[in-house]
């Protein structure tokens, strides 16, 4: 996602979905889907994880052709700490 368009999004209160400021303000922090009650359909989504076929990559993800942080924390817990605290940053030289 564009790093600008990030502070004109918020969270989702129930799902956690981003949705934008003035409509999470209009209806109580939700989302469209969760404000109406309509389930989104993600199955054909571009970004869908092969694995669990349930949660979103980003497009860095899908590039790589890495999975969605979920199941990368569980196929590999250490690794993905490392990665996330930096310790698999090496110097340049």
């Amino acid at each position: 996602m564009n790093r600008d368009y990030r502070r004109f999004t918020v969270p989702c209160v129930d799902c956690g979905m981003l949705t934008s400021k003035p409509y999470a303000r209009a209806h109580e922090g939700k989302c469209k889907s969760c404000a109406t009650g309509t389930e989104r359909d993600i199955s054909k989504h571009p970004l869908l994880c092969p694995t669990c076929k349930e949660r979103l990559r980003t497009p860095y993800q899908k590039a790589n052709r890495y999975h969605c942080d979920q199941c990368t924390r569980e196929a590999d817990p250490e690794g993905y700490r490392r990665e996330v605290m930096g310790m698999n940053d090496y110097p340049d030289y």
